[in-house]
């Protein structure tokens, strides 16, 4: 089950009524944006359609240069306001998400983990230490001649004659 039905303890009833206030508007905001959309790819091929209906030939091969003609029917209608809707969609719910991030802004910082020192001890030591190993055994790899390729157990594979000729 998504988390949603079983949130943290460390939020309140406040911080749960916010979460749910911002995922409804990023719901209802896609939902308007796939009608606006639609409806606007569907309105933006009857206007092209009315406008290639109403050229003359000569004046559509000035335009399309050669290659073939676009053809309007029901399914170039049908693909306009499915494209339509899907954009607006985005649109829309992306806005909606980037204009209500400030609403949550502190409900990021509750249960946030200090990232400087953890129960046993400093983690940035720790860090210092695992990065001095890491860099001693590369050095150690490249000094024998091992390189840091990890193929055939990090051992180099010697190419024989036979195989130089094969190629």
């Amino acid at each position: 089950m998504s988390r949603a039905f079983h949130p943290p303890d460390t939020l309140s009833k406040e911080d749960l009524r916010t979460i749910a206030q911002v995922r409804r508007d990023v719901w209802t905001n896609g939902f308007k944006g796939m009608f606006f959309g639609s409806t606007s790819g569907y309105l933006l091929h009857t206007t092209a359609r009315f406008i290639d209906s109403h050229l003359d030939d000569t004046t559509k091969r000035k335009i399309m240069k050669g290659s073939t003609p676009l053809r309007f029917n029901r399914n170039t209608a049908f693909l306009a306001t499915l494209l339509g809707g899907a954009m607006g969609s985005f649109a829309f719910a992306t806005a909606a998400g980037k204009n209500e991030v400030h609403n949550l802004r502190h409900i990021y910082e509750v249960g946030k983990k200090d990232m400087n020192r953890d129960e046993g001890g400093d983690v940035v030591e720790s860090r210092r230490r695992r990065r001095l190993t890491r860099r001693t055994a590369v050095a150690k790899n490249l000094e024998t001649g091992h390189g840091l390729s990890d193929s055939h157990g990090g051992h180099w594979v010697k190419e024989t004659s036979k195989d130089s000729q094969q190629y």
